[in-house]
């Protein structure tokens, strides 16, 4: 009897680790990604280039008076919303704001789409 008990609670405490290893999927814990927006709280392209020190990313600005605003990059699987007033008017407030974060709307959060770029 003790002997089954063992085996069962060693089969348990395995499974609980391999979960725990596993982990459930996790966000971009934080990533940030800079675009422009016009007066209007139209996005345009940010221009970037890879920064200096080792480790830098890209260090990104804006030209032509548009004003750069912060935003967290979608998750794997995640989509911004669909374009509409209400995400118009959160882009328009971002141009005061200067960020994006904790902004959703239509119940989904203002990310911003992006694509690898190698190196």
């Amino acid at each position: 009897m003790r002997a089954t008990i063992l085996v069962l609670v060693t089969a348990f405490g395995l499974t609980a680790v391999a979960a725990t290893a596993q982990g459930p999927a996790q966000p971009q814990a934080g990533r940030q990604v800079t675009i422009c927006l016009d007066a209007s709280g139209q996005r345009h392209q940010a221009l970037c280039q890879r920064g200096t020190e080792v480790g830098d990313r890209y260090v990104c600005h804006c030209t032509g008076g548009l004003t750069a605003v912060t935003a967290p990059a979608c998750d794997a699987g995640e989509s911004p919303p669909q374009a509409s007033a209400a995400s118009s008017a959160a882009m328009k407030a971002a141009l005061t704001t200067g960020t994006l974060n904790k902004v959703e709307v239509d119940g989904r959060r203002m990310c911003v789409a992006t694509r690898h770029v190698a190196g």
